[in-house]
């Protein structure tokens, strides 16, 4: 995210204008889905960008980029 917040973004809307998703949003999910995959193999992740998948009875909740807009706008309000 850090890496990402000086670059050009590839912004593209979800359900509504207000409701964003950068490549920046895609790569930490990836990121934090395959590491919980490599080490949890039998739990369920539930993702932003993603959906769910497996299933399992340790259910995981990611959301990769929280305050999209304030990224897009290259404010520190965002997590």
């Amino acid at each position: 995210m850090r890496d990402g917040f000086s670059k050009p973004l590839n912004i593209k809307e979800k359900s509504a204008d207000w409701d964003l998703v950068t490549q920046f949003d895609l790569a930490s999910e990836k990121y934090i889905v395959d590491k919980i995959h490599k080490k949890y193999s039998s739990h369920a992740i539930f993702s932003e960008e993603q959906g769910q998948t497996g299933k399992g009875k340790n259910l995981w909740i990611i959301d990769p980029l929280d305050g999209t807009r304030g990224f897009k706008k290259r404010l520190n309000s965002f997590a």
